[in-house]
């Protein structure tokens, strides 16, 4: 997912995982309120110890060490001279910019 520069309709994200549910525009928001008022209905007390669980279970298996990592190799990369010579090409030409230049054309190339 995020090497391919790809985007996904809202079905997609859903089969995914990506998103809980899909509904139309026009019912997002009763049903974003809905969602909020049963996520109210849990305990507090049940809530947290349902966060700490998760997130300890994450962090035994290195999820804080691999964020820790991930970001250090980021900004490393985005440093590289290859990075900073595409950045304004990219920020000209968007996503698009982005998307011509994986398929092998310079970046700062417009159609």
């Amino acid at each position: 997912l995020l090497l391919l520069a790809q985007t996904w309709d809202a079905p997609t994200a859903e089969r995914l995982g990506l998103v809980n549910r899909v509904v139309a525009r026009d019912e997002l928001w009763a049903d974003a309120q809905q969602m909020a008022e049963d996520v109210a209905l849990v305990p507090p007390l049940t809530a947290e110890a349902i966060k700490r669980s998760i997130n300890g279970m994450l962090d035994r298996m290195g999820q804080r060490d691999s964020w820790q990592l991930h970001f250090w190799m980021h900004q490393f990369v985005s440093a590289t001279p290859t990075a900073t010579s595409r950045v304004e090409a990219r920020r000209a030409g968007g996503m698009a910019a982005v998307k011509r230049e994986q398929g092998g054309a310079p970046a700062d190339r417009t159609e």
